[in-house]
């Protein structure tokens, strides 16, 4: 697929997504249980050492020090929990050291932003018995990821937001088809976002992946619909490690789909990058 060819696919899926998000403002039902019929089948069942519980689910080892912090997607329209087990499998065999945590977050419709941050914090309290923190956030979830370290990292931010800081940091942190700002190229989804997303925030600003001083690994493929105005942008702009996919059209969710290749290698890499890390 040539660049002009992307550019038309993000173009025509940048207008989509403002429309459904248009409606979904108006009537926020309908549009979930849409979302919920044509979402990729992506559900996976968890490890038999994962814990399931109401809100959270958490891959536990015995004696484990380093929790890896895992931060779902659901563009703040629909949660689903399900869809990263299959990866997340793959990471609890591989990182015998580290325990995962995985969480649902309320949904747009009935919470704002801020309300998603301070469920982080109620459900990361309960796990403060760990050294040492690592997160992965996908698609929105990595927004959350990287505004939660920037809360925690500095006072006033904290302040502002309206989000206590809780003691815990991250010592490094993966993003995949990430949301990384709350800045877009195109001013309606901008606007859109602003209005619908943080509309009852006045610091949308101060959300978003940049000036964190941690390792970061980030994970894209140039077909998925976030990369021109997302991926793109923050990896040529930040210091971090990144595993580009441009040979094959890729859908948003390919990493959380464990029978491609694409998202097999992915996993390997971001193992690679908590070893070492």
């Amino acid at each position: 697929m040539t660049n002009s060819s992307l550019f038309y696919v993000n173009t025509i899926l940048s207008v989509l997504l403002v429309l459904l998000l248009a409606i979904f403002i108006v009537v926020p039902a309908p549009l979930k249980a849409s979302f919920d019929r044509y979402s990729i089948d992506n559900n996976y069942d968890p490890a038999t050492n994962a814990e399931v519980k109401y809100l959270y689910t958490s891959y536990k080892k015995p004696d484990n020090k380093k929790l890896l912090v895992w931060f779902q997607a659901g563009a703040f329209v629909m949660k689903n929990r399900k869809t990263p087990y299959g990866l997340l499998n793959c990471l609890n065999d591989a990182l015998v050291e580290f325990d995962i945590l995985t969480f649902d977050l309320p949904i747009r419709s009935s919470y704002t932003v801020r309300d998603a941050m301070l469920t982080t914090n109620e459900l990361l309290g309960r796990f403060k018995k760990y050294d040492e923190y690592y997160a992965a956030g996908f698609s929105t979830g990595a927004l959350l990821m990287g505004s939660f370290m920037k809360k925690e990292m500095d006072e006033e931010t904290s302040r502002k937001m309206g989000v206590p800081a809780i003691g815990i940091r991250f010592k490094a942190i993966v993003g995949l088809c990430g949301l990384y700002s709350t800045k877009f190229d195109d001013s309606n989804l901008e606007s859109l976002f602003k209005f619908y997303i943080m509309r009852d925030d006045s610091n949308s600003h101060l959300y978003s992946c940049s000036d964190l001083d941690v390792p970061m690994l980030v994970i894209g493929a140039t077909s998925e619909f976030l990369y021109t105005d997302q991926t793109r942008k923050f990896h040529c702009a930040g210091k971090c490690e990144k595993k580009l996919f441009s040979e094959t059209p890729l859908p948003h969710e390919f990493p959380l789909m464990m029978d491609l290749p694409e998202a097999k290698e992915s996993a390997e890499t971001v193992i690679q990058f908590l070893r070492e890390n």
